[in-house]
């Protein structure tokens, strides 16, 4: 308040102070004002005057007051919140509210780790990395941790992923072994000329795969492989680039089934393999159709018939082959796109 005058004077026995400091005005954005849970927002002062105290209200029964001018906080719950700031100073005090200044709405971007079952010594296990999104992406990264002792990680990688039919140009792996984490960062279309290429929006697609083995010496029984922020040195995050804008999705760790290799050994398939031939192909529809309908030949394994994974084998699965096949559909669950066991407890029984 210097350049103001300050008068203090007594009056009566009591002491008076007067200044001619302008009342502030109070004033501020929001950035981002809506998104999904959880939203993290920032608030930035553009109050003027002179200002020796701010008090912020968020709407959600949470509020701050001191020196902070920029405060974030971050909100957990979905809803419309009505933001009030109050700036005070020697001129007086100023408040505004701006109504339904924030909204959030529920969750609609997310990663998880498919849960899979293996056998100890098991080699080139796909641990499938599955996303939802409501943006056509740019990339993606991905920053995860493990069970140390459990699995071996060789890389994360995006073969036999529909981000693979895309080839992206920029796709960086780094394991760390010791550590037991491992990062992956994506990008799409990097190179000049840049054509625009980017990840339809999706449900539970796979756009990553953990490669890894499983020691001989792994524990039976059930470790975690856990999506988690904040790993490696830069931190990296879990997050989708949509219109160049990070989005961080809501996380869900998988499990990793271990259980004893027995003698003879389990019979491994893969899921849509309906004719046992090795790969996924029409003829695995066809033959499919025709056990269903038609008094055809059983699979060699239920399992394998169960192509969407629901426990049942009825037309669904023909339909989630086809489109898988030909219209850039999800792949199938786990295994694939090596063989493996069932993850999943169903009535079908093992192969």
């Amino acid at each position: 308040s210097l350049g103001h005058l300050h008068l203090v004077y007594e009056l009566g026995g009591e002491v008076y102070y007067r200044n001619d400091v302008p009342v502030p005005v109070a004033q501020f954005a929001i950035n981002p004002s809506s998104g999904e849970v959880p939203l993290d927002v920032e608030f930035i002062d553009q109050s003027g005057g002179v200002i020796d105290q701010w008090i912020w209200s968020f709407g959600d029964g949470e509020s701050i007051s001191g020196l902070e001018s920029d405060p974030t906080h971050v909100y957990d719950t979905t809803g419309t919140y009505d933001i009030t700031l109050t700036v005070i100073g020697p001129g007086g005090q100023d408040t505004l509210t701006i109504p339904a200044g924030v909204q959030v709405i529920d969750p609609q971007n997310f990663m998880s780790v498919s849960p899979v079952k293996v056998f100890q010594n098991q080699q080139d296990v796909f641990i499938p990395i599955i996303g939802t999104h409501i943006d056509p992406i740019q990339g993606f990264q991905v920053s995860l941790e493990w069970d140390c002792g459990a699995i071996n990680v060789q890389e994360l990688t995006v073969d036999s992923t529909l981000m693979s039919s895309l080839e992206p140009e920029f796709v960086v792996s780094n394991v760390f072994s010791a550590e037991c984490f491992a990062v992956l960062g994506v990008v799409i279309d990097l190179v000049d000329p840049f054509d625009g290429r980017t990840l339809d929006p999706g449900e539970d697609h796979r756009i990553a795969n953990v490669l890894c083995d499983i020691p001989g010496s792994a524990p039976i029984g059930v470790a975690e492989v856990r999506l988690v922020n904040g790993l490696s040195d830069p931190p990296i995050f879990n997050i989708y680039t949509a219109n160049g804008v990070s989005v961080l999705p809501i996380l869900s760790p998988g499990t990793v089934e271990i259980v004893p290799l027995t003698f003879p050994p389990p019979t491994l398939f893969l899921r849509g393999d309906f004719d046992h031939s090795g790969t996924d192909e029409i003829t695995d529809a066809i033959g499919l159709l025709g056990f269903l309908f038609s008094g055809g030949a059983a699979p060699f394994c239920l399992d394998a018939a169960d192509v969407n994974d629901t426990g049942v084998v009825d037309v669904s699965d023909v339909i989630y082959l086809l489109t898988f096949l030909f219209s850039g559909g999800n792949l199938p669950p786990f295994p694939y796109p090596n063989l493996g066991l069932d993850p999943t407890p169903d009535p079908l029984g093992d192969c």
